[in-house]
């Protein structure tokens, strides 16, 4: 949510940059299991990616389970988004890496028990 935070403060800084203008923002196209895999070389312990059954999320939530196939698929990293044109706007914009990195492990560690 920071980053929606920081992109507000930009346009409200500089309206006349942004008046009129949507961005799209999104975050590293990975999959889950690149996820996790990032995360476990972060906290340097394996964290494990555990994918449930696509009919299973369908009886609770059909909508929540497209998005979950979507995501799964890869198919999410055909999003068209000029990632380049946010990060000339935002240059503290962070990958999952360096956000784990900088805050992200630190954070997870202690919930990792």
């Amino acid at each position: 949510m920071a980053i929606i935070g920081a992109f507000a403060a930009l346009a409200l800084a500089r309206p006349g940059e942004f008046r009129g203008r949507t961005l799209e923002l999104v975050g590293d196209a990975l999959t889950p299991p690149e996820v996790a895999a990032e995360m476990s070389a972060a906290v340097g312990r394996p964290i494990p990616y555990l994918q449930r059954p696509i009919e299973e999320l369908r009886r609770i939530n059909e909508r929540f389970a497209r998005g979950y196939e979507l995501i799964n698929s890869g198919a999410i990293s055909d999003i068209d988004v000029d990632v380049a044109e946010l990060r000339r706007l935002h240059p503290g914009l962070m990958t999952l890496r360096d956000w784990l990195k900088h805050r992200g492990a630190q954070l997870l560690r202690p919930l990792l028990g």
